[in-house]
């Protein structure tokens, strides 16, 4: 009997994590002194700024994980279709240090003056009201028709809970070998921009497995513009 309870101490478990469901922070938060709309710009400059060959997008292999993560919060990669499909489902697994906040978007849009659609704005940091105005409307036209459903450990959130953001213009910097395979995102180089998302940003988990589940429908207009899809499953092994 002492070998067995010696057994069961000292082997680790992540089965039965504590099951409360986090509460996820809100929009007019400021989580660790930032401002709840600049944790979007720094996910989307995390994002951004992985090499190709690193970045979850090309593989979503747990070995990506803990590719530049710095702070307090740790980001998780968004679910994106590649190329032309409109459909994505992906499996990810990652192993997160315990104290961090998690925080990824469940659809997100980013638009900067390297877009090409944006040619005709030849100055791509000043800031100019036409030109602003179209990087809003191209980074919160995408989300204005979203549904989704998350769900932490089996347990569903409440959706009115997870808040949707628009950060402040900032300088986006495309990196010369940044992530290739979901659309002509421009050439590399600095530009003005601005991002939108509905972000999900929960504060630490308990030491153990959780398992975020989620389903996000954008249907896009104006018709007949298809529907994006995405279904992804996380499993999170906090240490």
């Amino acid at each position: 009997m002492t070998v067995v309870l010696l057994i069961m101490i000292l082997t680790p478990s992540y089965i039965n994590a504590s099951s409360t469901t986090p509460t996820p922070f809100r929009r007019d938060s400021s989580p660790y002194g930032t401002p709840y709309s600049e944790w979007l710009k720094n996910w989307w400059q995390w994002w951004i700024g992985i090499p190709n060959n690193e970045h979850p997008f090309t593989n979503y292999d747990p070995k990506t994980c803990p590719v530049h993560q710095h702070g307090p919060v740790w980001y998780l990669p968004d679910v994106e279709p590649k190329g032309q499909l409109t459909h994505a489902s992906v499996e990810y697994s990652c192993e997160i240090p315990k104290g961090k906040a998690i925080l990824f978007p469940l659809s997100v849009s980013a638009c900067w003056l390297g877009n090409p659609e944006f040619k005709q704005f030849s100055n791509k940091l000043a800031s100019d009201p036409k030109a602003d105005q179209a990087l809003k409307t191209c980074a919160i036209s995408p989300q204005d028709n979203t549904h989704f459903s998350v769900s932490i450990d089996g347990i569903p959130l409440d959706q009115t809970k997870i808040d949707r953001a628009t950060t402040n213009f900032f300088n986006v910097t495309l990196i010369p070998n940044y992530v290739k395979g979901i659309a002509d995102l421009g050439p590399p180089g600095t530009f003005r921009g601005i991002a939108n998302a509905y972000i999900l940003f929960l504060p630490p988990l308990p030491v153990g497995k959780h398992t975020i589940q989620f389903n996000v429908v954008d249907h896009l207009s104006p018709p007949p513009s298809p529907s994006i899809k995405r279904d992804g499953k996380y499993t999170l092994f906090i240490k």
